[in-house]
């Protein structure tokens, strides 16, 4: 993936984050959080699915997101990641 498809990619799911609040403040942290995890796993990986984008975007628990972010650096594929993902889902 060329640098700039990757900003394209990150510019579509940039949500606004208001600084100086504290859902602000939360917000930011679970951002960073998820693309954090999804950077892991394209630099791991290549590209990565939207679906499995939008799943990792969708979850509110920044101690989730810190445990997906170390297990997406130990997978040794995408579809380990995935399964992991459903289980933490449901």
């Amino acid at each position: 993936m060329t640098i700039w498809r990757k900003c394209q990619h990150w510019q579509i799911r940039q949500k606004p984050i208001y600084p100086g609040n504290s859902a602000g403040n939360s917000a930011g942290k679970l951002k960073a959080a998820s693309e954090a995890v999804i950077e892991t796993l394209e630099l791991r990986f290549g590209v990565v699915p939207r679906s499995v984008i939008k799943e990792i975007d969708k979850i509110e628990e920044l101690t989730l997101l810190k445990i997906l972010h170390k297990q997406g650096v130990t997978f040794e594929s995408l579809d380990q990641f995935k399964e992991v993902l459903v289980v933490a889902m449901a």
